[in-house]
């Protein structure tokens, strides 16, 4: 009998995009000019900064040797989501393409199924929820889109 790792075959490549809108932090408003002095007119500061907005990582943003690392992290999880779909289908063959959104902050922010063409919706759906737990290094201004195509196929 042959072993789990032999019965399965596991390809994939990757396109990357990059939104092209760079963003820009406006500047704060500028106070009202300020009122003749008069004892019952009250002075207010001129706003500042909120430090709750995060400013943008310095660094360039996520490469396309970073992203497969990542994938690779997953692969053992990705080639269980297939071994499942097996069970039901022994014959279980296709591509699921993955389309995820990287922010600056190296967070995932959005993960879809990108017209995947395996039969089993169960195993799109869990190598989907797979996708959604990667994380990266910040860096860049832009988000970065991902297209990561997996096709699954038995070895015969």
């Amino acid at each position: 009998m042959k072993t789990t790792a032999s019965l399965l075959a596991l390809t994939s490549s990757l396109i990357v995009f990059s939104t092209g809108c760079a963003r820009t932090q406006a500047a704060p408003p500028q106070a009202p000019p300020a009122a003749p002095a008069r004892a019952e007119v009250q002075r207010t500061s001129a706003p500042t900064a909120r430090t709750d907005q995060a400013r943008p990582p310095a660094g360039p943003a996520v490469n396309s040797r970073e992203i497969r690392v990542a994938v690779s992290s997953i692969s053992d999880d990705i080639q269980q989501c297939y071994l499942a779909g097996t069970f039901k289908d022994s014959n279980l063959a296709g591509t699921v393409h993955v389309t995820f959104t990287i922010e600056p902050t190296g967070r995932v922010s959005s993960v879809t199924d990108a017209g995947s063409d395996m039969a089993d919706q169960d195993v799109v759906a869990c190598v989907v929820d797979l996708f959604a737990g990667l994380s990266f290094r910040p860096g860049g201004q832009n988000s970065t889109e991902v297209t990561y195509p997996i096709t699954f196929h038995r070895r015969g």
